[in-house]
C-alpha cells in the first residue's frame, strides 16, 4: 500500500484493520502516511455502522460498501449518498418473514433472490437468510433502484440469558468505544447464562474500555456480560 502508492483496495472490511495494525508495527500511521489511498471498497462480511466509521477514520479516507455472496454474485453497490442499491435490473429481490412464512417485496425480513443471470448455478428464490431492510423510497442520487440495509445473518442469533444477541448489533458497541481505547478486535462466546467478550486494548485503557462495553452490552442489549481486555 504505501511502496506502491495504491489508491484503492478492494477486500473485506476485516482485512483493512489487520493493515492498520501492520502498518502501526512497521512505523506508520495509517492516517497520513498512505497519501495517495483514496478509498477503501468492502464487501464479504456485514459491517455495521460503527466499525465503518472507525476504518474510514483510521485510514482517513472514504469507505465504500459492495453487497453480495458467492452463490448469488454481486446484489448492491453503493451510491454516492451512502445507500446500497440493489441490481433489480440483474435479480429479483423478495423479503421474507419467517414468523409469518410470507413473502413481500419491501420491509424487513430475510433477504430472497432470483438471479437473472448466473447460467453455471440458477436459482429460484434462493434464501440468503440475511436480515435486511428493503426500500423503494426515491433517494437523492436518483438511481431507479431499490435500496437496503443489511443487518447480517439471521442464523447468527444467540440466546445469552433472556436476550438475543446478533454479532451486528454488539459489533455496533465494540467500535462504539472511544477510538482513542484503539479496539480494532474482539471475539465473543455466547453461553447460556452469560455473554464472554474478549478485546484488545493497551493496558492503560483496559479497565475503562471493559467497563465500557460491559455495561452497554447490559443496557442496551439486556444480556449478562463479561468483558476482558487481552493485550
Amino acid at each position: 500500500l504505501h511502496d506502491l502508492g495504491v489508491t484503492l483496495t478492494w477486500s473485506m472490511a476485516t482485512e483493512t484493520l489487520l493493515w492498520a495494525a501492520a502498518a502501526k508495527e512497521a512505523g506508520y500511521d495509517p492516517g497520513s502516511d498512505f497519501p495517495a489511498l483514496r478509498a477503501l471498497f468492502l464487501g464479504g462480511e456485514p459491517v455495521s455502522r460503527a466499525r465503518r466509521k472507525r476504518i474510514s477514520d483510521i485510514w482517513g479516507v472514504p469507505v465504500v460498501e459492495e453487497y453480495g455472496s458467492t452463490e448469488t454474485g454481486s446484489l448492491a453497490g453503493e451510491c454516492r449518498y451512502g445507500r446500497l442499491h440493489l441490481w433489480s435490473d440483474r435479480a429479483i429481490f423478495e423479503v421474507y418473514d419467517p414468523d409469518s412464512g410470507t413473502i413481500k417485496s419491501e420491509g424487513t425480513g430475510q433477504l430472497v433472490v432470483t438471479p437473472l443471470f448466473r447460467e453455471a448455478m440458477p436459482l429460484v428464490r434462493y434464501n440468503l437468510e440475511d436480515d435486511v431492510e428493503v426500500s423503494y423510497d426515491e433517494c437523492a442520487c436518483e438511481w431507479a433502484l431499490p435500496t437496503a440495509r443489511v443487518f447480517g445473518r439471521a442464523a447468527f442469533d444467540y440466546p445469552v440469558g433472556n436476550a438475543k444477541v446478533t454479532q451486528s448489533r454488539l459489533e455496533e458497541l465494540v467500535f462504539g468505544l472511544p477510538k482513542a481505547y484503539g479496539v480494532m478486535f474482539w471475539r465473543a462466546k455466547a453461553e447460556p447464562t452469560r455473554l464472554y467478550i474478549e478485546i484488545e486494548v493497551a493496558e492503560e485503557h483496559r479497565d475503562r474500555a471493559c467497563a465500557e462495553l460491559t455495561r452497554s452490552v447490559r443496557d442496551i442489549l439486556g444480556a449478562p456480560c463479561e468483558t476482558v481486555g487481552v493485550p
